[in-house]
């Protein structure tokens, strides 16, 4: 099949031949000969109508390569929320352990609910800045308990805190042996 530019002179091609021959064949048929201008305007009007249907034929084309293409698409996301969704069910006791053993932390380090609750969605990769629109609060009173969470976990910041649960769940891989 014709690719890109190839397809598009084809087309003007055709284009180009359609109106003469519908302009040669007005000129046979018809009553009297037009003369240079009137024949220019029958060819300009004969090619507004060609090219009206060209783009027509090209446009349907590009919206069934579309419409495909949308399907296919629409068929990846099936699939990756289905994995997502089977991923989700596979390891459901472990992030409920995990959410368990992150609550006690939080109560060993004394957090209170709302620093808890910060604290978490720090986790989940959320700015400050969306915290407090989140939670209907200033930037200044997130940040003020973003640092009450690093002072009573003895942490030095969002980067600790996320190393501090992770670190044990992703343990280093081994050097792979040359092969």
């Amino acid at each position: 099949m014709l690719h890109g530019l190839s397809r598009r002179w084809l087309l003007g091609g055709f284009a180009v031949a359609a109106i003469l021959l519908l302009a040669g064949l007005d000129q046979l048929t018809g009553d009297e000969p037009l003369s240079g201008a009137d024949f220019l305007l029958d060819v300009l009007d004969k090619g507004l109508l060609v090219g009206t249907v060209l783009v027509i034929v090209m446009l349907s084309g590009e919206m069934r390569g579309l419409r495909a293409e949308q399907e296919t698409i629409r068929g990846d996301l099936r699939a990756a929320i289905a994995a997502g969704e089977a991923w989700r069910e596979l390891s459901r006791t472990h992030i409920e352990g995990l959410s368990a053993a992150i609550a006690r932390q939080f109560d060993a380090w004394n957090l209170s609910a709302a620093e808890a609750e910060i604290a978490g969605l720090m986790l989940k990769g959320m700015s400050l800045r969306e915290i407090a629109a989140a939670r209907r609060t200033s930037d200044t009173t997130i940040r003020q308990q973003a640092a009450s969470i690093y002072r009573k976990s003895g942490l030095s910041g969002r980067a600790e805190l996320s190393a501090y649960f992770l670190d044990s769940l992703s343990p280093i891989p081994a050097p792979r042996a040359a092969e």
